[in-house]
């Protein structure tokens, strides 16, 4: 198994892809008694592990994914690896962009943060009113 740690030094290579695919994978082995729509559910799912990994405070996330703050951390804690690797792979992602492009930290993170934003609009979908 690739670690967090691999991933930042560069030495092993785990993209956002491949987070995406087996998370998605891993979702598909919970069993949700009565879900209609279990693939607007892994949406959110992702998205938690991706707003973790951005170090979102527990009653931020509890108010975006109307939780409590306990449900949060313990949602967190549950998930800790997935999140590790997330945000492994966008400080992998910060350091490969601040490499190649000598931009300043500042122009290095609206480009990861435009990387992200492209990521996810390829990869979930809203509905009409702009939610997933």
């Amino acid at each position: 198994m690739i670690t967090a740690s691999q991933i930042v030094k560069g030495e092993a290579s785990y993209t956002l892809e491949e987070l995406y695919q087996d998370t998605h994978d891993l979702f598909d082995q919970m069993k949700e008694p009565g879900v209609k729509s279990k693939e607007r559910m892994f949406y959110t799912f992702f998205l938690f592990i991706m707003f973790s990994a951005e170090e979102k405070t527990p009653d931020e996330m509890a108010d975006l994914f109307h939780m409590t703050p306990t449900q949060v951390t313990e949602g967190q804690e549950a998930f800790k690896e997935q999140i590790d690797l997330c945000r492994a792979i966008h400080m992998r992602k910060f350091l490969d962009v601040y490499r190649d492009y000598m931009a300043t930290t500042s122009m290095t993170l609206q480009i990861v943060n435009l990387w992200i934003k492209d990521f996810l609009k390829q990869h979930i979908t809203e509905d009409d009113h702009g939610t997933t």
